[in-house]
């Protein structure tokens, strides 16, 4: 078994330069679990999987093994199934996963408001590929080590003693209102820090859970576990948002196996913005201006002369604004119409040049006038999205996964990256969609709105109900 590491990459390199998914893994074994078996197994499968980070816990209870794996991004259903597969030999009988949306605490990165990333010019100018294989085999200099930590590229990884144990706060039935989960949240980590509980980490995200927390309490306190969880228990209920904990122990102090690398560039797809511009929409592309800012109302509404608009209501349309309805009919019915078809690429920043809002078109239009422009469109960027967020593009970023994952079922994490790029001095952004090989995909915006079923056609997507959704799911049978 690989010793741990003395120290881990920052997840905001994984996410950036590596372009990789955090995701946990439950297994269970019945009727009997095979530890040394299934460990030279895992192992085995991680390293032909290429998969160059991940941990390994031994847990008591139902579940035997919990896996922590920094995934690339859009393989986790194959890898779901890959792992699936190698075990069956094990007495694998249980196999379930969560794939972390946002990092909300890690004990290595708290930095006592928030956590710690590198800087911006770090994280958009990723290191050689000859530094970054240095660094993974920890053969750089002392000093380089510590401007590293003081960059927050890595940091070190203590070697905790005591009793280690992850809480899953349970999913509803229902998708949760933002409000009741950015409540749940903020009381969560204020459970965390009152807590005592040594190395905490708290992961938002979807699967088997809503939240993984984790951490360590030394084993002469070792109450102070359900302690924390009969805290989070008390929260009760919040609109139809169950804090449920279920508590898994680690049947060892230390981490069975732990290895944390980062991948090669050569191993990493990148996208070309430009060229992504140069194709026309198909059913593997669709190019938006924005997720939630109502370009279409703010540029109809402008009129050269002030004494032209008739009233208030008119003048307050001149205002960019976030509107639900943009990214319901937009990005999200876009992301369901890929994943239920061929998957593809949804390009957001951009607006097409020759299309009309009242008397201009977008090329010409006064208030695009600074924007840049390539090929057929208007590069509008998602830089007026950040200023209505706290974090620019990370908050941007996290408000968009929180879209995805509560707007679509079932949950689509694991098949939806997100990337962002600087193109012509604004930020646009990738989403990747991956298609799903078992699973149809829904636009699902609460109990009281209207499920729909959306496929791509060409350059648009379309709704499908009834017997015509039918039809379809049929001619496209998914196993």
């Amino acid at each position: 078994m690989a010793p741990p590491p003395e120290y881990i990459w920052n997840h905001r390199i994984h996410q950036q330069w590596a372009k990789e998914d955090l995701s946990f893994w439950r297994l269970a074994f019945f009727p009997r679990y095979q530890r040394v078996s299934v460990l030279e197994t895992l192992e085995e499968l991680l390293q032909e999987e290429e998969v160059s980070s991940y941990a390994i816990y031994e847990a008591l209870g139902l579940f035997d093994i919990f896996l922590r794996t920094w995934l690339p991004s859009q393989s986790m259903e194959r890898f779901e199934k890959s792992l699936n597969e190698a075990l069956q030999g094990e007495y694998l009988q249980l196999m379930e996963s969560f794939t972390v949306t946002r990092v909300l605490r890690h004990h290595v990165w708290d930095s006592g408001d928030g956590l710690a990333e590198p800087p911006a010019e770090i994280l958009q100018n990723r290191f050689s590929d000859p530094e970054i294989d240095e660094i993974n085999r920890r053969a750089i200099s002392e000093e380089r080590r510590i401007d590293l930590e003081t960059q927050k590229v890595i940091g070190e990884l203590p070697e905790g003693e005591g009793v280690k144990f992850f809480t899953i706060i349970t999913s509803p039935v229902y998708s949760t209102t933002f409000g009741a989960q950015t409540r749940l949240e903020k009381d969560l980590l204020q459970i965390l820090d009152e807590s005592g509980i040594e190395e905490p980490s708290l992961y938002a995200g979807s699967g088997f859970g809503r939240f993984v927390l984790m951490g360590r309490a030394p084993t002469e306190e070792f109450f102070e576990i359900p302690r924390l969880v009969t805290k989070i228990n008390e929260l009760g209920i919040y609109e139809s948002f169950t804090a449920r904990p279920y508590t898994h122990i680690c049947a060892a102090e230390k981490v069975l196996v732990l290895t944390d690398r980062i991948l090669t560039q050569e191993a990493v797809g990148e996208v070309d913005v430009a060229q992504l511009l140069r194709q026309p929409e198909s059913r593997e592309l669709e190019v938006k201006a924005s997720v939630r800012l109502d370009f279409k109302a703010w540029l109809s509404a402008y009129r050269e002369e002030p004494e032209e608009r008739e009233d208030e209501a008119e003048e307050d349309a001149l205002e960019l604004v976030p509107r639900d309805v943009v990214a319901n009919e937009g990005v999200i019915k876009a992301a369901v119409g890929m994943l239920n078809t061929n998957g593809g690429q949804i390009l957001i920043g951009a607006l097409e040049r020759k299309r009309k809002f009242g008397q201009w078109r977008a090329e010409d239009h006064p208030l695009l006038a600074d924007y840049p422009k390539d090929g057929d469109y208007v590069i509008v960027g998602v830089n007026e999205e950040e200023r209505f967020l706290k974090k620019g593009i990370e908050g941007f970023r996290n408000q968009l996964q929180e879209i995805l994952t509560s707007r679509i079922e079932p949950s689509p994490a694991g098949l939806i990256s997100i990337f962002d790029y600087e193109f012509h001095g604004k930020t646009v952004c990738v989403l990747n969609i991956q298609p799903s090989t078992s699973t149809w995909f829904y636009r699902f915006l609460g109990p009281k709105e209207p499920v729909k079923f959306y496929v791509r056609e060409d350059g648009r997507t379309v709704a499908y109900a009834g017997s015509e959704a039918d039809n379809y799911k049929r001619a496209h049978s998914r196993a």
